[in-house]
């Protein structure tokens, strides 16, 4: 086992987490069961299956190694882009709430308490 490999397939696979995670309107892909979780870690243990020499079966530790990783870089990555949104537009995802909340014939109740719940 290569640990430079690992980090390095943990990182690749940790970006494409999360940026499917943390761009907004591409985060929808989530709502099948957090596909887009655990499509980046496929995609950590696919680089790391592509960038060894030699053919060798990938143990269930490494797996699991590889999918931890990918989780831990892919969850730091995915928070430094929802700052950097967060600095750029602010809580946009509440503005569009209640934008969306206007334009509506008839509000529940229910959703005046959660609007004033996430303020």
């Amino acid at each position: 086992m290569d640990n430079q490999q690992v980090i390095t397939s943990s990182i690749i696979g940790g970006s494409v987490a999360a940026l499917l995670t943390a761009i907004p309107f591409l985060n929808f892909v989530n709502c099948f069961c957090c596909i887009g979780i655990m499509f980046g870690g496929a995609v950590g243990l696919f680089y790391y299956d592509r960038s060894i020499q030699f053919q060798d079966l990938i143990s269930p530790a490494l797996a699991i190694t590889l999918g931890i990783g990918s989780g831990l870089a892919g969850a730091f990555i995915a928070l430094l882009i929802e700052w950097f949104i967060y600095l750029n537009f602010g809580n946009w995802e509440l503005d569009f709430l209640k934008n969306l909340l206007e334009n509506l014939d008839e509000v529940p109740p229910v959703m005046d308490d959660m609007i004033s719940d996430l303020e």
